[in-house]
């Protein structure tokens, strides 16, 4: 482990993207300072770490896996507030710290993309490996073409998460996109989406473009398209939103954690993304 065991990985927001991203649309992720986790040790072994160790050993990966057991069999733990199942990477930022700290070799920022991903294949299957990249780089990432590049995080004004107070799981909602892709209702939805995704982005990158307009609007279309993916209180309160001026928009994969809203008047209901 690094000499400083509290360098602290932040979590991360898909702030512009959702869904069509898994379509090689144009995406935006950010990190979210207010949660973090960091290394330490304690009395006991993590077992949850431990199975993740076992995992990379059998892995294609360049970890330093006798170094990062030994930690493991002294008590290393990595001590989150990133909550679990609510689209904010919490595993990602596991990922990122393991990754920074039991790498063998110095790499390309192409090649940690592709380390990252590996590692967190453990926890998604196949993984693009922006998670952890966020939470590795600490920097914006922006993905478009299917390519992924760093750029500085924009600066963040009138967003907001909001908590549904429910973790999510994500299989079943993904799946259910694929599923609607293949109806041309949906497919021109879909497109029209993406069209002021990438919209949105150049809005927040370039502030030459109100964000507002391009956010009240694609709230519209999600609700209609990803209504498998908003509860139904959600739905309710979204659906006031358009008459009180706070636009809800998905926080990834939506169903259950953070949702974002767009509001010029904060309340005591909303967490401001930056500070």
């Amino acid at each position: 482990m690094s000499n400083n065991p509290y360098t602290f990985f932040f979590a991360k927001i898909l702030l512009v993207g959702e869904y069509l991203v898994l379509n090689g649309s144009a995406a935006l992720a950010i990190p979210l300072s207010q949660y973090f986790g960091y290394w330490d040790f304690n009395d006991k072994m993590d077992l949850e770490l431990q199975l993740l160790c076992e995992f990379l050993e059998k892995t294609n990966t360049d970890i330093d896996i006798i170094r990062l057991k030994q930690d493991i069999d002294k008590g290393l733990t990595f001590i989150s507030t990133i909550p679990r199942g609510y689209g904010v990477g919490s595993s990602g930022a596991l990922v990122a710290a393991i990754y920074n700290d039991y790498k063998t070799n110095k790499v390309s920022d192409k090649l940690v993309q592709t380390g990252l991903s590996k590692i967190e294949s453990y926890y998604h299957g196949n993984s693009s490996g922006i998670d952890p990249m966020v939470s590795y780089f600490n920097t914006g990432v922006l993905i478009n073409n299917s390519t992924i590049e760093k750029i500085t995080a924009p600066k963040i004004k009138n967003i907001y998460l909001y908590d549904s107070t429910r973790p999510r799981t994500t299989d079943k909602l993904v799946n259910e996109f694929h599923k609607r892709q293949t109806s041309i209702k949906y497919k021109l939805a879909f497109e029209e989406l993406a069209n002021l995704n990438e919209e949105l982005i150049s809005a927040f990158l370039t502030g030459n473009i109100k964000v507002q307009p391009i956010w009240r609007k694609i709230s519209e279309i999600q609700i209609e398209v990803f209504d498998f993916a908003i509860p139904e209180d959600i739905k309710y309160k979204w659906l006031r939103s358009f008459d009180n001026g706070e636009y809800f928009k998905l926080c990834g994969a939506g169903g259950g954690g953070f949702f974002l809203v767009h509001s010029e008047n904060k309340n005591n209901d909303l967490i401001p993304i930056s500070k």
